[in-house]
């Protein structure tokens, strides 16, 4: 299944809402266990480029 995603689904990862991080991380293991592929757009790819958090950036350019 392909999936797309945007930048708040990434952040969800990164919020202080223990709720919401613990959804995402959730949703996150199950594209990795069921073998999904996530899409993003230019879009996404260019707002996380251009983000002033030095680790999400490098975490950007580790997988891209």
């Amino acid at each position: 299944m392909r999936i797309y995603v945007d930048t708040s689904v990434i952040n969800g990862l990164y919020v202080q809402d223990k709720r919401i991080k613990e959804i995402t991380e959730h949703f996150f293991r199950i594209v990795q266990y069921a073998n999904h592929i996530l899409y993003g757009s230019e879009v996404v790819a260019i707002e996380i480029k251009s983000t002033s958090d030095l680790e999400k950036r490098k975490l950007f350019d580790k997988n891209h």
